[in-house]
């Protein structure tokens, strides 16, 4: 199952979440750290692309783009499933103040990556633990036609 990050662009801080539907991993690439075509992957993914079909690079520090090219990255396709399967139920609750319980343990504002990267740098202090996808990071692609 697939869903798609949304916020409205005046509440910046109330991240949503879109159900897309079921989808089937039809193939994945695994991008070395450091290599072409890593560069060319991460070239593409901060270009974004306006309703017009013009395209404008987001700027990112060099630091930015040096731990970035540090991970093994996957690249995902995906093509959406045949198999008819109703939306999952998913419950909002709140705490008792009628908070949204989303909202108290995440920094909304926050993109995949960097709450990754959150839980990687929280994850390492403990050393008796190390996790096998440690400085993995993934991009997936739900247009594939395969």
């Amino acid at each position: 199952m697939m869903f798609e990050q949304t916020s409205s662009e005046r509440i910046q801080s109330r991240a949503r979440f879109t159900f897309l539907g079921y989808f089937d991993l039809m193939k994945m690439q695994v991008l070395e750290p450091n290599t072409p075509e890593l560069t060319r992957m991460l070239e593409q993914k901060w270009t974004k692309i306006n309703k017009w079909g013009q395209s404008r690079q987001i700027q990112r520090d060099a630091d930015s783009w040096k731990e970035s090219l540090s991970y093994r990255w996957a690249v995902l396709k995906f093509k959406k499933s045949t198999v008819q399967l109703e939306p999952p139920k998913i419950e909002v609750t709140t705490d008792d103040m009628g908070i949204r319980k989303e909202n108290l343990w995440s920094d909304s504002r926050k993109g995949v990556n960097e709450m990754l990267r959150d839980m990687r740098i929280k994850h390492s202090k403990d050393e008796t633990e190390k996790s096998a996808l440690t400085g993995w990071h993934a991009v997936a692609d739900t247009q594939a036609t395969e």
